[in-house]
């Protein structure tokens, strides 16, 4: 980190001119976008909501930008001094070195692969993680006997836990936009239909 603190201090050199093209600016720019997404989630999944919202928050300010990736355009769309020397550190060392951290802790990638279950939020894999729980899988085999509320008793998943289980792999499928307005069409259909009917 000196040296980038040095390389911003001493050189304070333009992010545009050392990408030198377009191109590369709109390569930074979802680089960037996707090392903020993956400190804020981790910072999610720990329980840190100002801080997953803080890379949350930059992360949206980059995306939606459509000016150079200039040092001066980053301060200008809000970035704080703090998120511009962090878009440096992507530009030079092509990761961000705490996004490399969260993505070696495998304390991470359970709670993030146990809050993929609806009705889990942070606290409650954190609960299940102190269990020894480590996967979905594990969920599964413990169904009745983990806690369903982060300080409750070992009782079992609720109802809603439950189910968020069952459909885990389902919720994660996306929907396209014709499918949403097809199934839209046909329930306006059926209610149409129920209301002739009445």
């Amino acid at each position: 980190q000196k040296d980038i603190k040095r390389q911003i201090y001493s050189c304070k050199a333009d992010l545009q001119t050392l990408l030198g093209s377009t191109a590369d600016a709109e390569d930074l720019r979802a680089k960037v976008v996707d090392e903020f997404r993956t400190c804020s989630a981790a910072w999610a999944v720990r329980g840190d909501k100002w801080r997953s919202w803080q890379y949350k928050k930059a992360e949206n300010l980059v995306a939606q930008a459509r000016s150079s990736m200039s040092v001066q355009d980053l301060k200008s769309i809000g970035l704080t001094p703090k998120f511009v020397q962090k878009c440096l550190e992507i530009r030079e060392r092509g990761y961000l070195e705490q996004a490399e951290a969260f993505r070696k802790d495998a304390d991470i990638h359970t709670l993030l692969e146990l809050t993929r279950i609806h009705g889990v939020g942070p606290a409650l894999a954190q609960a299940w993680l102190r269990c020894g729980v480590r996967s979905i899988a594990d969920v599964r085999s413990r169904v009745d006997t983990l806690p369903g509320t982060a300080t409750g008793a070992a009782t079992g998943l609720t109802k809603v836990q439950r189910l968020g289980l069952r459909f885990v792999e389902d919720f994660q499928v996306p929907v396209c936009r014709s499918e949403v307005e097809r199934i839209y069409a046909q329930v306006l259909r059926q209610a149409q239909a129920a209301k002739i009917d009445a």
